[in-house]
């Protein structure tokens, strides 16, 4: 990674400092102090907007459903071992939008 010079970059460091202040001083994250900036990022994403972290979870959420996606799924439903979970997670999906595409396909209630 090159070395940079920070001077060249004062207001975005200045800007970025005086926001982490102010994040900190709402006392929205316990012990912000000790924590990592992914930490803190992780968390914000979280308490910012709902549904945010599920890319980071789940990278295919809110992606279109592929053909060999959706044959596997109506392929997999019928049987009596079918297990959402291990579904979802095999194509990064919530078992929740699985379910959902089930229902949209008539293959549950």
């Amino acid at each position: 990674m090159p070395v940079v010079d920070a001077r060249e970059h004062g207001k975005l460091i200045r800007q970025f400092l005086k926001n982490a202040r102010e994040i900190q001083e709402l006392g929205l994250i316990e012990d912000i102090e000790h924590q990592t900036l992914s930490e803190i990022q992780s968390s914000l994403i979280k308490m910012s907007s709902p549904g945010a972290g599920y890319k980071h979870s789940c990278p295919r959420h809110g992606s279109p459903w592929e053909e060999a996606e959706i044959q596997h799924l109506i392929e997999q439903a019928g049987s009596s071992s079918f297990d959402v979970g291990s579904f979802a997670s095999e194509y990064q999906r919530r078992p929740e939008s699985v379910i959902k595409y089930m229902k949209k396909l008539g293959l549950t209630k």
